[in-house]
C-alpha cells in the first residue's frame, strides 16, 4: 500500500515528502509496472514472483523517494540465519555414564534455524537455490540476506573442519547454538544434574557453606565425567576445597585403598600441602615424590610433586594411571609451549581438579592453555582460539565474544570474590591508597642520565624485524634500570650508601613505617628485586631501629617456614621484607594488617597474589595497602596507563610488562622523560 491507508493516489504527495506521485508513475513503472493500475483501483495484487521483485528492488527505491511503504510484520525485519548444532538420541544407544558417553548416544548434525524453527537439509538447499532477498519459507514469506544464507550452507556442507564430536556440540549448547530433541535434552540435563554430597567422613573440618558448595559443584562435574578450575579468589580456601574432594572420591572408593593421587604445585607449596593434608585429612596417608629418594613405590595415597621433579620423571608418573590429579597455581601452565605445561598435561588421571586464583594472568591465552588441562581441545588450538575470541576481546573489547567464551567456559570453571559479601560476610575490608614520593636531587641526576645513554641506543635500531629483539631486550633493560633507581640508586650502582636520603621512595617508607609500628601493626612489604630488600633491611635497621628478617626464593625451605612461623606467632620483628615472586604464592601471613609494595610490578594479578597473603581467611582487621609510586617518572605514567585499562582487567586480561616493549619512538620518550 502506498500512502499507508488506501488514500487516493492524489491525496497521496502530503504522505510522500512533497513528492507529486501523479508524475512518478511512468518513471517508477520499471520497477512496479502495477503503479498505473493504482491510479483506478485501490489496490493491486501481486502474485509470488511479483512480490519478491518489489521487496527486493522496488521498496528501497520508494522508500527513498519518501514513500511509505508498509510491510506486514514477518516481512518488516530481515530474519538471520545462524547455524546450530542439532542432536537426535540415537535408537540403539546405551545407558549413559558419563558425558564421554554423549558421542555414543547422540547423533549430531549442523543444520540452519531462522527465527524458532530449524532447517532440514532439503529445506535448506530450497532457500539457497532461490537466491532472493525474500524467500517463501512454511506458509509465509520472510526476508533474508542470500549472500549469508549461501555461506551458512557451506559451512554445514563441510564439516571437516568442524568436528562434531562431544566438545562441539557443547559448545554449542551451552552458547545456544544448540537444537534438542526431547529425549537428547534429557540426557544432557542429566549430565549436568547438580548433586548434593554430605561432608566427606575423615575431614577434621567445618568447610564454610560456600566451601562446601563449591565442593559439591567440582564433585558432580567429576561424577558427571568432566575436570573443572577451582579459580576462587586468594584466601578463600582452595586448598582445603580439593581436600575434601578426595576425601569423597576416597569414602566412595575411587580414590585410595591403592588408587594412588598426585599433587603437583611449586616447590615453596609442598610443605604447605603436606602440612593441610595431615590436618585436615589424617586418614590419607601422605609421601613426597620430590628430592634424591623419591619413589611410587611405598603405600601413600596421596604423593605431592613439583613441576620441575614432573619434567626430569615424566617417564615415570606419565606412565602412572591416578586416580585423582590436583594442580596447584594452575596457572603456571598459562604456556602451552612449555615443557612443564606438555608435561603436566600428559599426566594421566580419573579425575582432575585445577586450583588457580589467577585463571588468566596476563592474557586469555593462558586460560585456553589451562582449560587444556581440563578439556582438551574443547577451545581449540593457539590460532583457531586468537581468531574467535583473543583478538576480538583484547582488541576489539567485544562484549559479545566476551559473553560467548563466559557462556562455554564458566560451567568448569568456579570463580568467587571474597569481596562478594554474598559468598563470605565475616572478611574485613580492603583499603588501596597509592602513596607518590619525589626523586632526591641525586637519584633524579641518574635517572635521566641512564634515560639519555638508553634511548640513544634506542635510536640508532631501527624497527625492522632483525633487530626487534635488541630493542625489546634493551626496552626491558631500561625498565628494570629505572625500577632500581627509582627504589634507591644504591640497587641500581651497587655503590651508594644504603640512606634513606638519597631515595625519595625510602624516605616516604620511614615516615610510614613509624606510623605503622606506633599503632601496634605488623607489615609486609614486597619488592620484586632481593638487593632492594637487602637496602631496606640496612636502612630500617640502621635508622628506624627495628630488625626487618627477609623472605626470598635464595632461603632454604627451613629458614622461610622459621621467619613464617616467627612473624605469624608474634616471635619475631613486626616488619617482614618479602620477595614478591617468593612471597606471592601460597603464604599466610594474617598477623600483617599492612601491606606495602615498594615497587609496583606491573602485572595486576601479581600484585593483587602478594597483597592476598595477608587479606585471606583468617585476617579479623581491615588490611590497609599502601602503593609507591614515584612521581614524574616512567611509574606514575605506566600505573594511569594500567588504570586507564580496568575495564580490560575486569575481564582478567592483564599484559605484564612486554607490552611495553613494543611502543613507538616517541611513546617511549613520553613514558621515560621528566
Amino acid at each position: 500500500l502506498l500512502g499507508g491507508k488506501n488514500i487516493p493516489l492524489k491525496d497521496a504527495a502530503k504522505k510522500t515528502g512533497g513528492i507529486d506521485v501523479l508524475k512518478a508513475p511512468t518513471a517508477l513503472s520499471n520497477y512496479l509496472p502495477e503503479i498505473r493500475k493504482l491510479l483506478v483501483r485501490p489496490s493491486v495484487p501481486l502474485g509470488e514472483a511479483r512480490l519478491a521483485a518489489f521487496l527486493d528492488e522496488a521498496s528501497e527505491l520508494l522508500a527513498r523517494l519518501g514513500i511509505e511503504v508498509i510491510l506486514p510484520k514477518n516481512l518488516h525485519r530481515e530474519l538471520k540465519p545462524r547455524l546450530v548444532l542439532s542432536a537426535e538420541q540415537n535408537k540403539a544407544g546405551g545407558a549413559l555414564v558419563s558425558y564421554l558417553d554423549l558421542p555414543s548416544l547422540l547423533t549430531f548434525e549442523w543444520r540452519v534455524a531462522i527465527g524458532d524453527q530449524t532447517l532440514s537439509a532439503a529445506e535448506f538447499n530450497a532457500l539457497v537455490r532461490q537466491k532472493s532477498k525474500v524467500v517463501r519459507f512454511k506458509d509465509k514469506f520472510i526476508r533474508i540476506d542470500p549472500d549469508e544464507l549461501a555461506a551458512l550452507f557451506k559451512a554445514a556442507s563441510r564439516p571437516a573442519g568442524r568436528a562434531l564430536g562431544a566438545n562441539e556440540f557443547l559448545k554449542a549448547h551451552l552458547s545456544g547454538g544448540a537444537a534438542l530433541s526431547p529425549s537428547a535434552q534429557a540426557l544432557l540435563d542429566k549430565v549436568f544434574d547438580k548433586k548434593d554430597f554430605p561432608p566427606p567422613p575423615g575431614l577434621c573440618a567445618e568447610l564454610r557453606p560456600y566451601q562446601l558448595r563449591g565442593c559439591n559443584w567440582a564433585l558432580s562435574l567429576l561424577y558427571a565425567g568432566f575436570d573443572c578450575i577451582i579459580a576462587d579468589d586468594m584466601g578463600l580456601g582452595k586448598t582445603i576445597q580439593a581436600i575434601a574432594v578426595l576425601l569423597r572420591l576416597k569414602a566412595d572408593g575411587l580414590c585410595g585403598g591403592g588408587k594412588r593421587s598426585l599433587v603437583v604445585a611449586p616447590a615453596a607449596l609442598l610443605e604447605n600441602w603436606e602440612r593441610e593434608l595431615r590436618r585436615f585429612a589424617p586418614s590419607v596417608s601422605v609421601r613426597r615424590y620430590h628430592g634424591k629418594e623419591r619413589a611410587l613405590a611405598d603405600g601413600a595415597e596421596v604423593f605431592l610433586t613439583t613441576y620441575q621433579t614432573a619434567v626430569r620423571d615424566k617417564s615415570v608418573l606419565c606412565g602412572e594411571d591416578f586416580a585423582l590429579l590436583i594442580v596447584d597455581e594452575a596457572h603456571l601452565l598459562k604456556n602451552a609451549r612449555t615443557r612443564g605445561s606438555k608435561t603436566v598435561k600428559a599426566l594421566q588421571a580419573r579425575f582432575k581438579v585445577a586450583l588457580s586464583g589467577t585463571p588468566v594472568e596476563n592474557r586469555l591465552e593462558d586460560m585456553r592453555s589451562l582449560f587444556d588441562l581440563i578439556l582438551p581441545g574443547y577451545l581449540g588450538g593457539a590460532e583457531q582460539f586468537r581468531g574467535e575470541f583473543r583478538r576480538p576481546i583484547e582488541v576489539m573489547r567485544d562484549k559479545d565474544a566476551a559473553r560467548r567464551l563466559r557462556e562455554i567456559t564458566s560451567p568448569f570453571l568456579l570463580r568467587r570474590l571474597k569481596t562478594d559479601k554474598s559468598i563470605i560476610s565475616d572478611l574485613p575490608e580492603k583499603i588501596t591508597t597509592d602513596e607518590y614520593a619525589a626523586l632526591e636531587k641525586e637519584q633524579a641526576a641518574l635517572y635521566e642520565s641512564v634515560v639519555k645513554v638508553n634511548m640513544e641506543k634506542l635510536d640508532r635500531l631501527s624497527d625492522n624485524k632483525e633487530q626487534a629483539p635488541a630493542r625489546s631486550a634493551l626496552i626491558l633493560q631500561l625498565l628494570t634500570s629505572l625500577k632500581q633507581i627509582c627504589g634507591h640508586p644504591r640497587v641500581y650502582d651497587k655503590e651508594s650508601p644504603a640512606l634513606s636520603r638519597l631515595s625519595g621512595k625510602a624516605t616516604l617508607l620511614l615516615t610510614l613505617l613509624q606510623e605503622i609500628l606506633d599503632g601496634g601493626e605488623r607489615v609486609l612489604i614486597f619488592s620484586q628485586y632481593v638487593e632492594t630488600l637487602e637496602c631496606l633491611a640496612a636502612i630500617i635497621r640502621n635508622e628506624a631501629g627495628e630488625a626487618a628478617p627477609l623472605y626470598h626464593g635464595g632461603m632454604s625451605q627451613a629458614k622461610r617456614a622459621a621467619v613464617v612461623d616467627a612473624f605469624q606467632n608474634g616471635g619475631g620483628a613486626n616488619i617482614l621484607l618479602v620477595s614478591l615472586r617468593a612471597g606471592g604464592l601460597g603464604l599466610n601471613l594474617t598477623a600483617a594488617s599492612r601491606v606495602i609494595h615498594y615497587d609496583l610490578w606491573y602485572n595486576p594479578a601479581v600484585e593483587a597474589q602478594a597483597t592476598d597473603r595477608a587479606f585471606r581467611i583468617g585476617q579479623k582487621r581491615n588490611v590497609f595497602v599502601h602503593r609507591l609510586i614515584t612521581k614524574n617518572s616512567f611509574e606514575e605514567r605506566i600505573d594511569a596507563m594500567l588504570k586507564s585499562k580496568k575495564e580490560l582487567a575486569d575481564m582478567t586480561v592483564g599484559t605484564g610488562e612486554s607490552w611495553l616493549a613494543s611502543m613507538s619512538p616517541s611513546e617511549l620518550r613520553a613514558l621515560f622523560s621528566r
